[in-house]
């Protein structure tokens, strides 16, 4: 049987974050220290950007991430509608991710991104 973890995680077992109304997260992963990060995408009308949400293994936001320190960093490409739908770590512990990008034309094109934590908590 199933159960939601009540005492260790989140309210009620349940971590819910908002970014805006519009925000969905298409994949995530646990790094080595226990940390979830998820990726997808925030609605930046007209366009979409890259979002990535890091929770502690609590399911608390991380504060050490971010440019704000909110455990959250969105990107934003110019002109071009953009998400990110897969995520891993490489042999460094980077975070690296894959999506997609369209600029207005019929096309959408690959998307891979690697990021590195720097040492304002920003990415």
């Amino acid at each position: 049987n199933l159960a939601l973890d009540v005492n260790g995680f989140g309210v009620g077992g349940l971590s819910v974050q908002q970014l805006s109304d519009d925000f969905f997260a298409n994949d995530m992963i646990v790094d080595a220290q226990g940390k979830i990060v998820l990726v997808g995408a925030l609605d930046r009308s007209p366009n979409l950007a890259l979002a990535m949400v890091r929770l502690n293994p609590d399911g608390s936001p991380d504060t050490t991430f971010g440019a704000n320190n909110n455990g959250r960093s969105i990107f934003t490409i110019p002109s071009a509608n953009a998400d990110l739908r897969g995520v891993t770590l490489d042999q460094s512990q980077q975070i690296v991710a894959v999506g997609s990008a369209n600029f207005g034309d019929p096309d959408s094109r690959f998307l891979l991104a690697r990021f590195n934590q720097v040492s304002s908590g920003n990415l």
